[in-house]
């Protein structure tokens, strides 16, 4: 379980193919708080970490999280979001993010402000009932708030520290991200639907 809060932004050091999946290393200084069999969020994807040196981590994906994430995507030297699971003493300072990745968005428009940044996501309308104004949404393990809501896009908006502090400040138009919506609405939304079939 994560917060949204990224800790670290680290950067892909090598990619090996394993079969129908892959093994990703990476540097990062978190590395020298990540054990064996630990999860880390990476970009939002809750990931096992296989092997763990002072400086490098490497955690396998197979072929179910390489379909629904970016995870695929991924080039040597690409940077990404690093946050570790939250303990339970402490603060929720983002939303509750599970680092179940629900589908891939795309960013129509990319907006570096001085000194708010914007960024327009484009995602699959079939989610689009999990989705609220002023709501939760996960975007590359980032907790944001949905601040502009239509059918097929959403907007939000980044603070100085959000857009220079993750990956967000490499993000051009048209890359891919990885979008997880807020599991209590999730669950609301699976509640609703389960009583109207009563």
């Amino acid at each position: 379980m994560f917060t949204g809060i990224i800790a670290d932004i680290g950067v892909v050091e090598k990619i090996s193919s394993l079969g129908n999946g892959l093994e990703l290393r990476f540097s990062s200084r978190l590395s020298t708080d990540l054990v064996l069999g630990q999860s880390v969020a990476v970009n939002g994807v809750c990931s096992t970490v296989v092997d763990a040196t002072t400086t490098h981590f490497s955690v396998h994906y197979l072929e179910e999280t390489l379909t629904k994430t970016t995870m695929d995507r991924l080039r040597e030297r690409d940077c990404v979001n690093l946050e570790l699971a939250m303990q339970v003493s402490s603060r929720l300072d983002g939303h509750v993010v599970t680092g179940h990745v629900d589908c891939e968005g795309a960013l129509d428009h990319v907006l570096s402000g001085d000194p708010f940044s914007e960024i327009t996501v484009r995602y699959p309308e079939s989610f689009s009932h999990y989705l609220i104004e002023k709501g939760s949404v996960a975007i590359n393990g980032v907790s944001l708030t949905v601040v502009d809501l239509k059918a097929d896009t959403f907007r939000v908006c980044l603070i100085p520290h959000t857009f220079h502090n993750t990956s967000f400040s490499s993000l051009q138009a048209g890359d891919h991200v990885n979008l997880e919506f807020d599991v209590m609405g999730k669950y609301l939304y699976r509640f609703y639907e389960k009583g109207r079939e009563k």
